[in-house]
């Protein structure tokens, strides 16, 4: 009894002046981090204090990590991912009862899926930058858990995040949408001013930057159109026009030689009525007016001839110029053609040379991570088979405990996918 006593009274001077033995136990974080709604390899987590790093780890494919907190401290879990948002949870190690050891206490905190998504343009992140929750040992259930009051305060910033991330996608979707049915009616700048709104809201997507390309190409096919048919209706004013010339032409044509006509009939009648006098005078007359009929259908030929090689000239002029024209408009859209091919080429090339250096750096990630991942793995199987023995002793205690925290994992779960599928609905109504 007195020994007893005695060794409490030790114990206790040892824990209050600082010379107790330092505690042999440590915090296991572990979660799962997510990305369009899959495991996502390549996430870099990081324990650190203050400036100073104290562990890393990486995910593989399944996206599941678990990394170690030193007892007796302060300490930040970063979890980064390039193109990402970062997501900080604060863990406080401090407070632990010192006769609790790696025997009779098993130091672990799991967290629910960590999402990660890039951030979006006009977005306050600023909530980012402090820890999603608060984690300590609380001593009345004698375990690591995280401040619920704090988490709650979090979740409802992370809510205003996710709904104005829900309004500026709305926003994008609605004027691709309204892009989409004005260049299915062929209202191509409707379409242009659309998708140009659409790309000003997320600069970083392709779609609208594609449907933009489409939108000018309908607007260049109109132009082409409208310029075909100014073409057409001018040929058609230019062959009214020469419907109109020979129609007078043939009237004139017709007139004069009825009045030819009139005037032969009236010189004939005149001619019979004196013919009887006046044979020989009539004689020379006639051969007087036969003279100058000729030397008149002579002219008249001449003049027609003249006039003709006129109209001919002017019509190969005005070929000439249609001509000359439509070559002028093929080289420009040949020379526009050949600018926005080679500028396509450009952008296809840079974007290949982009998808290979991601690709390469992908590659050397996952290596690294696989090394990391068979070093761990190693390091596991000793202390596991170092803990095997020590494990029967407690394996009841730790199965009782694994079924109460699989419940309230089980029952989380349940609600986060309830109130998941609840705003899936809602959203699916609006």
């Amino acid at each position: 009894m007195k020994s007893g006593v005695i060794t409490s009274i030790l114990i206790f001077f040892l824990s209050v002046f600082g010379w107790a033995q330092t505690p042999n136990w440590t915090l296991k974080f572990t979660s799962v981090v997510e990305k369009d709604g899959q495991g996502c390899p390549g996430a870099v987590i990081t324990v650190s204090q203050g400036s100073t790093k104290v562990a890393t780890a990486v995910t593989a494919g399944d996206g599941y990590f678990t990394v170690e907190v030193p007892p007796n401290g302060n300490y930040v879990v970063t979890v980064s991912k390039d193109g990402c948002n970062t997501k900080r949870f604060a863990v406080n190690t401090t407070g632990v009862p010192a006769e609790m050891n790696k025997d009779n206490f098993k130091a672990i905190v799991k967290i629910e899926g960590v999402t990660m998504s890039k951030p979006l343009p006009g977005i306050d992140y600023s909530a980012l930058s402090q820890p999603m929750t608060q984690i300590a040992y609380v001593p009345s259930k004698k375990k690591f858990t995280d401040d619920e009051v704090y988490t709650n305060q979090m979740l409802g910033a992370l809510m205003k995040i996710r709904e104005a991330e829900r309004i500026l996608l709305e926003k994008y979707a609605a004027a691709n949408k309204a892009g989409d049915a004005a260049l299915a009616k062929n209202d191509c700048e409707n379409a242009k001013l659309n998708y140009t709104n659409a790309n000003k809201l997320l600069p970083d997507e392709q779609y609208p930057k594609d449907q933009l390309v489409k939108s000018e190409n309908c607007a260049k096919a109109k132009e082409d159109q409208k310029k075909k048919e100014e073409e057409a209706a001018a040929a058609k004013i230019a062959a009214e026009k020469a419907a109109q010339e020979k129609a007078a032409a043939d009237k004139l044509a017709a007139e004069k030689a009825a009045a030819e006509k009139a005037e032969a009939d009236r010189i004939a009648k005149e001619k019979a009525a004196a013919e009887k006098a006046a044979a020989d005078k009539l004689a020379a007359e006639k051969a007087e007016a036969e003279r100058i009929a000729k030397e008149k259908a002579a002219a008249e030929k001449a003049e027609q001839e003249r006039l003709a090689k006129e109209k001919a000239a002017a019509e190969k002029l005005a070929a000439e110029k249609a001509a000359q024209e439509k070559a002028a408009a093929d080289k420009l859209a040949a020379e526009k053609a050949a600018a926005e091919k080679a500028e396509a080429e450009r952008i296809a090339k840079e974007k290949a040379a982009a998808e290979k250096a991601a690709a390469d750096k992908l590659a050397a990630e996952k290596a690294e991570a696989e090394r990391i991942a068979k070093e761990k793995a190693a390091a596991e199987k000793a202390e596991q088979e170092r803990l095997a023995k020590e494990k029967a002793a407690a394996e009841k205690l730790a199965a009782e405990k694994a079924a109460q925290e699989k419940a309230a994992a089980d029952k989380l779960a349940a609600e986060k996918a309830a109130a998941e599928k609840a705003e899936a609905e809602r959203i699916a109504k609006e």
